[in-house]
């Protein structure tokens, strides 16, 4: 599945400054615990509160690693 950059870029340019601050964030806690050999853990509930297009990217994530 190849990364569409552009769809990408789209989306942040909608989101507040503030949110893409607390999105990088999280990504560098994420691939900073993963460099130093940790674990990550994704806790999502089923149902109305989680979009079925999130848990296929999830997947991809674990897919991955």
């Amino acid at each position: 599945m190849a990364i569409d950059y552009a769809a990408l870029r789209q989306i942040e340019r909608s989101l507040a400054p503030d949110l893409i601050e607390r999105i990088r964030a999280t990504a560098d806690a994420i691939v900073s615990t993963k460099d130093r050999g940790g674990k990550v853990a994704v806790v999502t509930g089923s149902g109305p509160n989680v979009h079925e297009g999130v848990t296929t990217l999830i997947a991809e994530l674990m897919r991955v690693g």
